[in-house]
């Protein structure tokens, strides 16, 4: 039987598809971008005293301690617990908060554990799928001090046209970890990164504002030479970064942006655009200046270790080794293991900290507290 010309054609498309080196049909691997080095072996030893914590599946969490890089096993994993929806932490407490998601049972919990393994304790016990019904976002927050947990939950997709966007967007619940209680205050909020003044009473959080008054926020930091934020202000909905007091529960419009981080010190708050171009803003004097790590991607930062250390997702460095994902969709195939970073924004010097993560892991980083503690 002769092929048809549209046979002929969409295996001629597939195939390019399949040997070039970006697929989605997972028929060929992705190339991996690096960045040139060299790098600065004592950035991490100099910069650096805390955990970063990541998930393992299945339902696991673990943990690398900086500056050692040593591992501690937080939470083993196993077919009969959860999966990680996302985690935070750990606070000064040495506890790591996480949301444990039941699938099947349509169930999933907000929970806090120490980071050597002991004191699991339930906060809350929810409704729904926590990866597809909507009850809660992807984004959790403990606060450093005081047992304050954030997240966004009753979410909705928003669709913004010309030019096209989707968001997630919700209401923002903040619990008690240890009186299990729920406070008074919500305000709407985007499933976007969510983060902690070190005081543990105000939070940084993503909502839409109306062009006209997101440009009135964007302007008195930004001159509109500048090209942060262009195709953001081009919808008749922005993002905004803001920063909520949970005690008197007001709030505040700070800048245009996503990916919202503040500084351990509590003088800066880093955001970004839509082209991943950097902002950090300084608190005590209202300026907002362009930053940048290198080799950053769009995951963007995980933590402001002060007004100028950053730990953030980033390609590997040339000539260190590369990998791929395993375990994935049949439909999308590998995908290139980024890395984790340290830098300094002032003078572009970076070390890796963790030379191989998947883009998929859920991670958070905090100062938290020796395990013995």
């Amino acid at each position: 039987m002769r092929p048809s010309a549209l046979h002929i054609k969409s295996t001629f498309v597939l195939f390019i598809l399949c040997t070039t080196v970006i697929s989605p049909f997972g028929c060929g691997r992705p190339s991996i971008i690096t960045i040139q080095g060299p790098e600065n072996p004592a950035l991490i030893s100099s910069s650096m005293k805390g955990y970063i914590i990541m998930d393992r599946p299945i339902g696991g969490i673990v943990g690398e301690a900086l500056p050692s890089l040593d591992e501690l096993v937080v939470r083993s994993p196993g077919p009969a617990i959860g999966t990680i929806n996302s985690l935070s932490g750990p606070d000064s407490l040495g506890r790591v908060a996480f949301i444990e998601n039941h699938m099947i049972e349509k169930r999933h919990f907000v929970k806090v554990m120490r980071i050597d393994g002991s004191g699991e304790e339930l906060v809350v016990e929810r409704s729904g799928d926590a990866l597809w019904s909507m009850e809660i976002g992807d984004h959790l927050a403990l606060a450093p001090v005081g047992g304050l947990v954030a997240f966004v939950t009753n979410i909705s997709r928003i669709k913004i046209r010309k030019p096209l966007a989707y968001f997630k967007r919700g209401r923002i619940a903040i619990w008690d970890v240890d009186t299990k209680e729920k406070l008074p205050i919500e305000t709407n909020a985007l499933d976007d990164n969510l983060c902690w003044f070190p005081d543990g009473r105000r939070l940084v959080y993503v909502d839409l504002l109306s062009r006209d008054k997101a440009v009135e926020v964007l302007r008195k930091y930004v001159d509109p030479n500048e090209v942060y934020a262009t195709v953001l202000i081009e919808r008749k909905r922005v993002p905004v970064v803001h920063i909520m007091d949970t005690v008197t529960g007001s709030t505040e419009a700070l800048h245009v942006g996503l990916g919202p981080v503040v500084s351990a010190d509590g003088t800066s708050v880093l955001m970004r655009d839509f082209k991943n171009r950097w902002r950090i803003v300084d608190l005590d004097r209202k300026l907002s200046v362009p930053a940048s790590a290198p080799g950053s991607v769009s995951l963007g930062a995980i933590a402001l270790l002060d007004a100028n250390i950053v730990l953030y997702w980033a390609w590997p460095t040339k000539g260190a080794e590369l990998k791929w994902s395993q375990n994935n969709s049949p439909l999308v195939g590998p995908k290139p293991m980024l890395t984790l970073k340290v830098a300094d924004m002032r003078t572009g010097e970076f070390q890796t900290v963790i030379p191989f993560i998947d883009p998929r892991r859920r991670i958070s980083y905090g100062a938290g507290a020796s395990p013995a503690n």
